[in-house]
């Protein structure tokens, strides 16, 4: 088997396995006592990847080895060290025990830093789209897609770290199926130096074009630019066009509706909302992306495989015409008896003038408009009679004096104010919290806090409105 030199300066980097030092330059074959390199993967302008393999193991691995002096660079790779240490996902690549070193190749005064990780065998999503003849996913697989990549940031953000690079060429399908979120060499930590330098534009600026969030184009990205990243690469996924090709400058946004139009309204909706120009316009968290995209997974799930829901603006059908009832009498024919409730006492009728008189006891048919029977309760029509509703009066015959009713609007007011006072104090407690946590650099901490106090101010409004509501039905049906 066939062992490489990493020496950027060696003429020959390519020698037999048995050999300990390169016979072309003096370096070492056996990196860290105990990584042979086997061949190259790829490289740019800050490093190389190569496939290694330990001594005593016969498992593939993957190193980076950094060729870029700049101490800018070092920082970085040494980061992505430290934070792919600290992470334990499935979708994020492991980091071997030591598996950061330094190696001094023969003649050389500067290292070549190391780093020895899982090697993931598969495609990233776009040389999967390049391979697939640049055929795009159907929405079923991006959903699936997407829930994977959240999960993963939710396990990232929780570490109050962001990856600042998302994009297709960083995103790993594995040869067995699962996705893994790969080059964490532009991830950043939220803590009170980050802050700091990023109020006076002292981070370091990563840009991808048509993925980068607008916020982080400008030296200020958070957590929800991950989300924006994220979102366009959806748009490439369900398109297989680069997002940057899709961008309308008089709209501000990519424009990319009409290339979907078997794509679910409500994707489209959650997609364009990951993308939204401002980072408060965004889901705040992964949890939150998560839950919508799986409500998602099982909305579409229960319509089946062809179910489509209809776009928001799409037109309402006309209301079919019920033809007329063949059963209802003519015009001028005999309505049929209808069946008056018993009378009530004859306290107090109506006169010809419609004033109401004092009860005899009887009823003189002269005193009553024509078409009445003389009955205190019907009019007579031919043969039919209909109940006379009456004198909307209390039994008794006398129209009730004017008298004062309690208004008990200020007492319901100061009900519902006390009622809803304990809430109010809770919802002012976290409000408060939110710039404490901002100033101590814990931007998560702040998010819930907001969220906190905005769920407990609605709790608030919501009982007193209930409470108030109570109060005045209760009010109502007393006074009746």
């Amino acid at each position: 088997m066939e062992n490489l030199c990493i020496n950027p300066r060696c003429p020959n980097p390519h020698q037999t396995d048995r050999q300990l030092f390169c016979q072309s330059c003096g370096s070492q074959l056996l990196l860290d006592g105990r990584y042979r390199v086997i061949q190259e993967i790829g490289g740019g302008g800050f490093g190389k990847t190569y496939e290694v393999q330990e001594a005593r193991e016969s498992t593939p691995k993957l190193l980076k080895v950094l060729i870029n002096e700049q101490p800018k660079a070092i920082e970085l790779f040494q980061r992505e060290a430290m934070v792919l240490s600290s992470l334990n996902h499935p979708g994020i690549p492991k980091i071997m025990t030591d598996g950061y070193f330094e190696f001094f190749p023969k003649g050389v005064s500067d290292p070549l830093h190391c780093l020895v990780m899982e090697k993931i065998d598969g495609l990233n999503l776009e040389e999967y789209i390049q391979q697939s003849g640049q055929r795009p996913i159907d929405q079923k697989l991006m959903l699936r897609w997407l829930a994977e990549i959240t999960a993963i940031l939710k396990e990232i953000h929780h570490q109050q770290i962001f990856h600042r690079d998302i994009k297709p060429a960083n995103i790993m399908l594995r040869t067995s199926g699962p996705l893994a979120l790969v080059d964490f060499g532009t991830v950043r930590q939220i803590s009170g130096t980050y802050m700091a330098k990023q109020a006076v534009g002292q981070v370091t600026g990563v840009i991808s074009a048509g993925y980068t969030a607008p916020e982080q184009l400008n030296g200020q990205a958070v957590l929800q630019s991950d989300f924006f990243a994220l979102g366009r690469t959806m748009v490439y996924l369900l398109t297989a066009t680069e997002p940057s090709n899709l961008y309308d400058p008089h709209l501000d946004r990519v424009s990319w509706r009409h290339l979907v139009p078997k794509v679910d309204s409500r994707v489209v909706d959650l997609i364009d909302d990951m993308m939204a120009r401002t980072p408060s316009q965004r889901p705040q968290s992964a949890e939150i992306l998560l839950a919508r995209v799986q409500d998602l997974q099982r909305a579409i799930s229960a319509l089946g495989s062809g179910g489509v829901s209809p776009p928001a603006d799409a037109a309402v059908p006309p209301t079919e015409v019920q033809p007329p009832l063949g059963n209802l009498p003519s015009v001028g024919s005999t309505l049929p008896p209808r069946h008056a409730p018993p009378p009530p006492p004859s306290h107090g009728q109506y006169g010809q003038s419609g004033a109401v008189g004092p009860s005899s006891g009887s009823a003189d048919p002269n005193s009553y408009p024509p078409g009445h029977n003389g009955s205190p309760n019907a009019y007579s029509q031919g043969p039919n009679s209909y109940p006379n509703p009456g004198p909307p009066y209390a039994a008794g015959g006398a129209r009730p004096q004017s008298q004062s009713v309690p208004n008990y609007l200020p007492q319901a007011i100061l009900t519902t104010l006390f009622c809803c006072l304990p809430f109010g104090i809770v919802a002012i407690i976290f409000a408060s919290q939110v710039n404490t946590k901002l100033n101590n650099g814990d931007y998560l901490g702040a998010v819930a806090a907001s969220n906190n106090a905005k769920l407990w101010c609605w709790i608030s409004f919501g009982l007193g409105a209930l409470v108030f509501v109570l109060y005045v039905i209760g009010i109502a049906a007393s006074s009746s």
